[in-house]
């Protein structure tokens, strides 16, 4: 659900950008393209802030487990997830309750983190084998970041900031 969050995320924000651009061009008043780019900022403001609040909602209400890459946990085999996945993530092993859950979680730069023998992971205490993955502060950072400077253009149109 997080990978296709972030697709979303990447593809709406394009769209956005795509958007706002095209309409500035041409004929149009200025007033008019004014208004369409501070529209344009508040939407992705608005969509990173709700993204950003998805996350850190799941981080607080969600429990830590201890959790292990599968390719460290594998002692004889084929590597896992295949080499061609192998750059863009890893899958993870972890226990609740007792029970032993696995998910693979290719999200680009997760396979920074398979280095570590163990690592704290967040699960849903209702759906045990629902995963925050391992990015999710890279993820909120970056939500934050870009969210914090369509913000600060859309306020800049208006003369609010210098």
């Amino acid at each position: 659900m997080d990978n296709a969050l972030l697709a979303l995320y990447v593809w709406f924000s394009l769209a956005l950008l795509f958007t706002g651009c095209v309409g500035s061009m041409g004929d149009v008043p200025a007033r008019v393209s004014e208004l369409r780019m501070t529209l344009v900022f508040a939407l992705h403001a608005a969509l990173s802030l709700g993204l950003s609040a998805h996350i850190a909602w799941r981080r607080l209400r969600w429990v830590p487990v201890e959790g292990e890459p599968i390719v460290a946990s594998q002692e004889a085999g084929p590597p896992y997830p295949p080499n061609i996945y192998r750059s863009s993530g890893c899958g993870w092993r972890w226990t609740y309750c007792g029970v032993t859950y696995t998910a693979e979680d290719y999200t680009p730069g997760d396979y920074l983190f398979a280095w570590e023998k163990r690592t704290t992971l967040w699960v849903d205490p209702r759906d045990p084998s629902r995963l925050l993955p391992s990015t999710w502060g890279l993820r909120l950072l970056s939500y934050l970041t870009f969210g914090g400077v369509s913000a600060y253009f859309a306020l800049r149109l208006w003369g609010v900031v210098p």
